[in-house]
């Protein structure tokens, strides 16, 4: 018999290095370096090229120093050249304690190097999104789509959409074909979100060529990047 919870895990981060509590069920990881988490590069391959961003898919392990957890993961995502975007999903199976565990976990996850301002512009970002649905019989399959992040120098504030969403892994139109964030508070050091949290990101390059971030919505979890449309 098997226990399903749905759990927020928050990340308290110093460097490199990121401890998630999840004050719920009072679960805390170990500290647990990026650098522990090791991607199979003979297990990548790229997927497709769109809107200037190429994608691709990764396998690795994880190997935290735990010998009890062993656990798996993959990815889909892009690197763009100020910052990177992509969803992540993790299995684990092993013992806390006595107990027997076995873990999903799918999340969002985006970085990079940040303007650390407003664009001082009105402007428009085009690129992908990227998920994976949080539960359901499709939870786990990667789902992308395309990004579009309209700025208004006037309000600070910025629309983003998520449309024509597809389910990769069954090559057909996922049941939500388009999540909306409609005025999102720009602050002045570049970075954006909601307070419920269901969207964080900022702007990456020195003019703002670049935007990225996570977001959580519409039942699904994941990703998104995008470069500033000069035509």
């Amino acid at each position: 018999m098997g226990v399903t919870v749905n759990v927020k895990f928050v990340p308290e981060c110093d460097g490199l290095s990121c401890t998630y509590t999840e004050e719920k069920l009072r679960l805390t990881s170990a500290s647990s370096p990026l650098t522990d988490n090791v991607l199979d590069t003979s297990k990548v391959r790229t997927i497709l090229t769109k809107n200037g961003i190429t994608t691709f898919e990764g396998r690795g392990s994880n190997n935290a120093g735990n010998g009890d957890i062993k656990s798996s993961y993959r990815t889909y995502g892009a690197w763009m050249e100020h910052a990177a975007f992509g969803v992540l999903t993790e299995d684990a199976r092993g013992k806390i304690g006595e107990k027997n565990i076995k873990l999903s976990v799918r999340y969002g996850i985006a970085g990079g190097t940040p303007t650390g301002s407003r664009p001082t512009a009105d402007a428009t970002w085009k690129g992908l999104m990227v998920g994976t649905p949080k539960e359901g019989k499709y939870h786990g399959n990667f789902l992308q789509g395309d990004a579009v992040l309209n700025y208004d120098l006037d309000t600070t504030k910025l629309d983003a959409t998520f449309s024509d969403i597809k389910d990769l892994a069954r090559g057909k139109d996922y049941e939500t074909p388009e999540v909306i964030f409609a005025d999102v508070s720009v602050r002045e050091d570049g970075s954006y979100g909601v307070e419920s949290g269901e969207i964080y990101g900022g702007f990456g390059g020195p003019k703002h060529e670049e935007t990225a971030g996570v977001f959580d919505k519409s039942g699904i979890v994941g990703a998104y990047g995008a470069k500033i449309d000069t035509e």
